[in-house]
C-alpha cells in the first residue's frame, strides 16, 4: 500500500492490514501521532513492526533500518562550505513528514554554525519540485544573490535548478542531491556542480531479509544503520540513465530485467 505522504491514509492502511491478520508490518512511516497510534495497535496485537528509513517518536517497533540523517546533513553542509568562500546559502528542507528531516537539518545547522562567512536561511518545503521551484524563485526575487544551496533530496533539487533557469541566473553549487534519475537528468542537462548521496532504493532488500529473520524467530538488532554512497557530478556518466524514466533510482539491487521492464522509456 502507498499513503502518498498522507498520515491519515497510512493509519487507515495499517487498520485494514491488521484486519487481514498480517504476520508482520514493514513500513516507511510518517512521524505523526496518528501513525504512532497505528504502530501501537500492531505491536499490541502481536504483529512485529519493522521501520524502514523513517522513525516515529514514542512508537514501539522491533527493528529499524535507517541512514544516519544527521551525518548526511552535516556532510552536505561541509561540502558546500568547502565549495564556496562564503555568502548567502539557501537551505531547502523537506517537511518533517518526509523522512527524518529534523535530524538532517540539525546536522546542516551544526556545520554551518562553524562557518562564520556563511549566512544561511532555511525554507521548509513539501516533497515537491514545483513547490521548491516556487520557494527559490521567490528568494531569487529578493535583493541578496544566492551563493549556494543545500537540499534534503533530489526532488527539491530539481525545483531549485528550474528556478535558477527560469530567471536566467547562474546555478550555484548544490549539495544534497541523490541518485534519483529525475535529479540526475536535470543536473546533467544544466551541468550542475553538485554533491549527492544515495537514497534508500537498495534498502528494501535488506528490510525484507530482516523481516524474514523476525518471522523465523531469529534475534535482530533494534537499530540497523544503513550505509550510503557519496558522489558528485563526475559520477553522472555512471549513474544517469537517459533511457529510463524519472521513477528510476540508480543505486539499487534490482535485476536488470526488472529495470528494463519497469523503467524503460
Amino acid at each position: 500500500t502507498s499513503a502518498n505522504w498522507d498520515p491519515n491514509k497510512q493509519i487507515e492502511d495499517i487498520k485494514i492490514l491488521l484486519e487481514e491478520e498480517i504476520d508482520l508490518l514493514l513500513i516507511d512511516p510518517m512521524d505523526s501521532t496518528v501513525v504512532a497510534a497505528g504502530l501501537d495497535k500492531a505491536m499490541d496485537a502481536g504483529v512485529p513492526v519493522i521501520l524502514a528509513s523513517s522513525q516515529v517518536r514514542d512508537a514501539p517497533y522491533v527493528s529499524r533500518v535507517a541512514m544516519n540523517e544527521e551525518e548526511r546533513g552535516e556532510l552536505c553542509a561541509d561540502w558546500l562550505c568547502r565549495s564556496i568562500s562564503g555568502g548567502y546559502v539557501a537551505v531547502i528542507a523537506s517537511v518533517p513528514a518526509s523522512g527524518d528531516s529534523q535530524a538532517w537539518l540539525r546536522g546542516v545547522r551544526q556545520r554551518l554554525a562553524a562557518q562564520s562567512q556563511v549566512q544561511a536561511v532555511v525554507r521548509h518545503c513539501p516533497w515537491s519540485s514545483p513547490e521548491a521551484r516556487r520557494i527559490v524563485s521567490s528568494m531569487l526575487g529578493e535583493s541578496k544573490p544566492i551563493d549556494g544551496v543545500i537540499v534534503s533530496n533530489g526532488v527539491l533539487g530539481r525545483g531549485v535548478v528550474q528556478a535558477f533557469v527560469d530567471q536566467g541566473v547562474e546555478i550555484p553549487p548544490i549539495a544534497g542531491g541523490d541518485d534519483w534519475n529525475g535529479w540526475l537528468r536535470i543536473a546533467k542537462e544544466h551541468r550542475v556542480h553538485f554533491m549527492g548521496l544515495s537514497g534508500g532504493a537498495n534498502m528494501g532488500l535488506h528490510c525484507v531479509d530482516l523481516a524474514t529473520k523476525v518471522l523465523s524467530g531469529e534475534p535482530v538488532p533494534h537499530h540497523v544503520e544503513f550505509p550510503y554512497e557519496v558522489f558528485d557530478e563526475r559520477a553522472l556518466d555512471r549513474l544517469y540513465r537517459p533511457d529510463l524514466s524519472d521513477h528510476y533510482w540508480a543505486i539499487n539491487d534490482l535485476p536488470k530485467a526488472w529495470i528494463e521492464r519497469m523503467f524503460k522509456l
